[in-house]
């Protein structure tokens, strides 16, 4: 939690960074702070776990209890690529950016054994496609989820946006045994009406939704 010129703002430990504390401008309605009302006993900085209700303004704090554990430290970026070895499929050829760009080709993704995996809706397009290029070590998979349902999920991805409570917008392999195919991960600070009514069309694990801020089931 850091203390502003507005008041108590709240920060999920995703987004936290020392750099923060030096910010007395930092503004509420930044994504990826949620502001709190109501009488705080908690220091600048400090690790806090806060109940109450949400008002779409932010949260009427009920209780803010202390955190022992301190948020975590921001992580570094990885420093340099390691060459690709000899015989491992490199970048998408012209014709996967054509495909890719279509909609006919929806991942790839390059294995270490020299084998590369592509997803698709339509199999035999692709394969018939990219074999010429790839021979024996192209493989391809049915898409779990169409392009039809994938524009679903970029349509309530495209309502997080204009709401303006998108913190973070990403993409994740929809499971270990199909890592080729991937899946779109939103983290918002809550979750108005609007965005909650565009998700209910998306198909459940297409889109992965985090929210700083949840409803508690009453006791």
């Amino acid at each position: 939690m850091v203390h502003a010129h507005v008041g108590a703002l709240l920060i999920a430990d995703a987004h936290w960074d020392a750099s923060l504390l030096a910010m007395p401008t930092l503004e509420p309605d930044s994504p990826f702070v949620i502001a709190l009302h109501g009488p705080l006993d908690v220091a600048h900085g400090e690790g806090v776990a806060v109940t109450g209700v949400w008002t779409g303004r932010g949260i009427d704090v009920r209780t803010a209890a202390r955190r022992n554990v301190a948020p975590p430290p921001p992580q570094p970026l990885r420093g340099g690529l390691r060459p690709r070895p000899p015989g491992i499929p490199g970048p998408p050829t012209e014709i996967e950016v054509r495909l890719l760009a279509d909609g006919t080709m929806t991942d790839r993704l390059p294995y270490g054994d020299g084998t590369l995996h592509v997803v698709a809706d339509d199999v035999d397009t692709v394969a018939d496609a990219l074999t010429p290029v790839y021979g024996d070590r192209l493989r391809v998979h049915r898409a779990m989820f169409s392009q039809q349902q994938r524009r679903v999920a970029t349509a309530a991805l495209h309502v997080a946006d204009a709401l303006e409570v998108a913190c973070a917008v990403g993409t994740t392999p929809l499971d270990d045994a199909r890592p080729a195919e991937m899946v779109n991960t939103l983290e918002v600070g809550w979750v108005p009406d609007v965005l909650a009514e565009a998700l209910v069309a998306v198909p459940d694990g297409l889109v992965e939704v985090t929210a700083h801020v949840r409803v508690m089931q009453p006791r």
